[in-house]
């Protein structure tokens, strides 16, 4: 059995481990639902009560305003419209009430479906680069387990992929374009590397090869981002060293 609740505002203060995470996951994070066990009486088998949060846009910026996504921000007209932008595009928050008592609330199933069809996408990327970046409908079906349900998610993905320039539909032939190399339907990692001065100087040197147009990368049919930054390079470098290892022969 399961019953919702609901918990009316803050009830924590700020928590340091959230400035390792996106405001939007730190957002999400409040809201979920919470499950409290609770028994209706004395000896009988204990349930669970699911306590969902809601939240102000108030309420957030008082217990995130030391994030630091919100800290720097000159004023707190800019942080709260900081926090609106996020919440507006997370799919999985939803809005209740007017601006002055808009409340906002997580909804479970959305979320799940969203992180479902998010997935599935970067699994058509990674299929496609695993093929040099130009994948047949048919290898792109053999490669996973076949499913209706897949084949349904595949005829949604794809067209919003090329709708948003990461990959060219050419009919029986899917391609990347060279904006796939940075693309990533899920939430980025932050990560930090210690590098050599010479790995740091050649950093900059190839994000100045690369940007050049004649450019290309040995083995993959897609060219680079018309704008590589030093962590796209990183993304390049990975997969091509990737493919190298994969493909030597032990013994040689």
């Amino acid at each position: 059995m399961e019953e919702e609740g609901y918990a009316d505002g803050p009830d924590e203060d700020y928590k340091e481990e959230w400035s390792d995470l996106t405001l939007e996951e730190v957002i999400l994070g409040m809201l979920k639902p919470e499950p409290l066990p609770y028994s209706t009486e004395e000896g009988k088998e204990t349930n669970l009560i699911f306590t969902s949060r809601g939240y102000g846009i108030s309420d957030f910026l008082r217990r995130l305003e030391r994030h630091p996504d919100l800290i720097s921000r000159p004023s707190k007209r800019a942080k709260m419209t900081r926090i609106r932008r996020v919440i507006k595009n997370t799919e999985s928050i939803v809005k209740m009430g007017n601006r002055r008592s808009a409340i906002y609330h997580f909804i479970p199933l959305q979320h799940l479906e969203e992180l479902k069809v998010k997935s599935l996408t970067n699994l058509v990327i990674s299929l496609l680069m695993d093929s040099n970046g130009t994948i047949s409908r048919d290898k792109m079906f053999e490669a996973v387990p076949l499913n209706k349900r897949w084949r349904g998610d595949l005829k949604v993905i794809l067209p919003r992929l090329e709708e948003a320039g990461i990959v060219e539909d050419e009919g029986e032939t899917i391609r990347c374009t060279g904006e796939a190399w940075r693309y990533d339907a899920l939430v980025k990692r932050n990560s930090t590397f210690t590098l050599t001065s010479r790995t740091e100087s050649l950093l900059s040197k190839l994000v100045d090869s690369l940007s050049e147009r004649s450019a290309n990368i040995p083995g993959f049919d897609m060219p680079p981002p018309e704008v590589v930054s030093k962590s796209g390079v990183i993304d390049i470098a990975v997969a091509c060293l990737e493919r190298a290892i994969e493909h030597v022969q032990v013994g040689d």
